[in-house]
Parts: C-alpha cells; structure tokens; sequence
C-alpha cells in the first residue's frame, strides 16, 4: 500500500501542476465542454467492461480461457461501446443543450479502444498485487498526457482540443504499458462456460457502478444541462478541488484492498475487519482533508486557479 499511496500522492501533485497551467490557458466553457463529454464517457465506460476485470480479479481459480475470454470481450465491448457513442454523440450534444459537444465526445471514443485492450492486462496485474509498477504506470501515463502534452498544446491554440489530446495520449500510452509489461494470452476466444462465468460476477458490478455514476455524476448533468458550458466548468474545477483528499484515498483504498480481500474471500470475518478498518481510515483521512479544503478554498482557487474564476470558490 505504501507504493500505491506515494504514487497516489505524486499523481495528485501532477494533477494540481497541470491544472495549475491549464487553468490558465483555458477558459471555464473550454473545461465545461469537456466535463461534459467525459460525463458522457464515464457513463459509458460502464458498459465497455460489464464488470469483466473485477470478474478476473476476484475469480477464486483463474484459467488461460478466462484471460482469452475476457480479452475477447473487453475489445469487442470497447469496439460496440466506441461505435454507439459515435452514433449517437450529436443526440447527446442536443438533450445536454451543448451544441459543440458532439466533436469532442466522438474523439474522445478512442478511449474505449485504448481500455478495453488493455482491461484484462490491467486486471492481472492486480490480481498479481503489482500494485507499485500500476501506480508508476498511472504515473507516467498521466504526467505525458496533461502535464506534458495538455498544457503545450493549449499554449499553441488548440483550446479544448488540448484536453482531448492529452486524455487520449495519456491512455494510449497507459494501454501500451500495460500490454507490454503484463502479458497475457491474446488469442480471441468465445466461449460460453466462462462468459457466463466472468458476466455472473460482473453483472452484479455493472449495477453498482450505474448506482455509483448516478450519485457522483447526476449533478453535473443537471449543472451542464440547465446552466451551461460555462457554469459546468466553474462547477467541474470546483468539485475537483474539493474532492481530491477523497479521491486520492479512495483510490489507494480500491486499487490496494480489493485484489488482495478478493484473496481472503472465503473468510467473511476477516473481509468485515479489512472492510470496517478501510472505511474507519478513509474517513479519519478525508474528513480533517476536506475541512481544511473548504475552509482556504478562497486562497487555494487564487493560487491553483488563478484570479480569473473567483466563482470557483
């Protein structure tokens, strides 16, 4: 876990430099657009894996045709998902009011390809308890994606695009990784015992996750849908800022605990001790974190942000 936290805590870093720089190079309808679309995107993503790399991670006997499967599926989701996305992105531009919408969602859909190439070599991985070369991996993709590639093309014009760009840099680089340093076997297999058997675990994930989405996200579709671009952007930097103690917590938490309770599953004793310590130490964590957050908020939006978007705070 301690790998997995100080990474965590460099990515956090990474992410506050680069909102630093682009915070300034891009105004709030740029970052409000772009909220919007990996609204969209997230949204989505939940249907790409159908719960496909939790099924591998947590499955008490592991095959070679559960890799093969799950592998299958992953890029034949991530292909349909991309493809319905694309279809439908001027659709969604219009119910979200958003008419520049569509372009940026149907680029952005490359992400899905990127993910589900990579979902199976991901979740090996953490079923291998890799839990420090993930976190270097995460790392670096994200640091070439918006701390390196976002903020120069935003200094060159490419507005929202620059958002785009390093989104897309970041994962196809994460995919590359991923792929090269956990291999797996690739040879495309469909069959129906162990689809059933990844799907039966994923399934009852899937809905969480809708659930999940649901209560993080049904806020900024309100905000984005009947307030604006601009005012989604305001509300999108705003939320990031306040949520970051939470997020990096709660990601150190999820990447670290669920491989390694997915190794002690048939003890429930011992899985209720890990589960009330985990959320005993996320909130003794968090909540301290997050007074402080609010309570120099306004000299933190000013020194991160700029004075440019007081509305922030």
């Amino acid at each position: 876990m301690f790998w997995t936290a100080l990474s965590m805590g460099a990515l956090a870093v990474a992410e506050l430099v680069a909102l630093l720089v682009l915070a300034r190079l891009l105004s709030p309808n740029e970052f409000g657009l772009y909220s919007a679309a990996l609204i969209v995107i997230k949204f989505s993503a939940i249907f790409q894996g159908l719960g496909i790399s939790p099924a591998i991670v947590q499955r008490p006997v592991l095959e070679e045709r559960h890799l093969r499967v799950g592998f299958t599926l992953s890029c034949l989701l991530g292909l349909v998902v991309s493809a319905l996305v694309w279809a439908m992105a001027p659709a969604i531009g219009g119910l979200l009011r958003l008419s520049d919408l569509a372009p940026i969602v149907r680029a952005i859909c490359f992400v899905f390809l990127f993910q589900g190439a990579s979902m199976v070599a991901l979740a090996a991985a953490q079923r291998a308890l890799r839990f420090r070369w993930l976190a270097l991996v995460d790392a670096c993709a994200f640091a070439a994606g918006y701390v390196v590639a976002g903020p120069v093309l935003a200094w060159l014009g490419f507005g929202i695009w620059a958002l785009v760009g390093a989104l897309l840099i970041q994962q196809f680089i994460r995919m590359v990784v991923l792929l090269a340093g956990q291999p797996h076997p690739m040879l495309p297999l469909l069959e129906r015992r162990a689809t059933v058997e990844l799907l039966y675990f994923g399934s009852g994930f899937t809905i969480a996750r809708i659930c999940n989405y649901l209560a993080t996200q049904a806020d900024r579709l309100v905000v984005g849908r009947w307030l604006g671009a601009d005012a989604l952007g305001l509300y999108g930097l705003s939320s990031q800022l306040m949520t970051t103690p939470a997020v990096i917590v709660g990601q150190v938490l999820d990447r670290v605990l669920f491989p390694t309770m997915a190794l002690v599953q048939e003890q429930p004793a011992r899985l209720a001790r890990a589960y009330r310590s985990a959320v005993a130490g996320c909130a003794l964590l968090v909540l301290p974190a997050s007074v402080v957050v609010a309570i120099v908020a306004p000299e933190l939006v000013a020194v991160i942000l700029g004075r440019g978007v007081v509305g922030v705070v």
